[in-house]
């Protein structure tokens, strides 16, 4: 259990310049969407207009960044074309 919670595989890290921008979650849940869209390069699951569905059970559990917060982050986010978000909610 120790070796779990201390694992280095479950490390998020983040942009301190972002961060000092757009804040800390921010920092930390852009960081997630590049590496779930370098995942999704890397397995070929790019959607036909580049875009990629997120798990958002997924980046809860990677970053404490609750599904609401993810929303709003988004929607923030996307204001200022940092993201694009595609037909659904999901889709980034």
């Amino acid at each position: 259990m120790l070796f779990d919670l201390l694992a280095t595989d479950m490390y998020v890290s983040y942009n301190i310049k972002l961060a000092k921008i757009i804040g800390l979650n921010a920092s930390i849940y852009v960081s997630e969407l590049i590496n779930i869209n370098r995942k999704a390069i890397e397995k070929n699951k790019l959607k036909d207009d580049n875009y990629f569905k997120i798990n958002r059970d997924y980046i809860e559990e990677r970053t404490t960044i609750t599904k609401a917060d993810q929303k709003d982050l988004d929607a923030n986010l996307s204001s200022i074309n940092l993201i694009s978000i595609g037909e659904t909610s999901d889709l980034l």
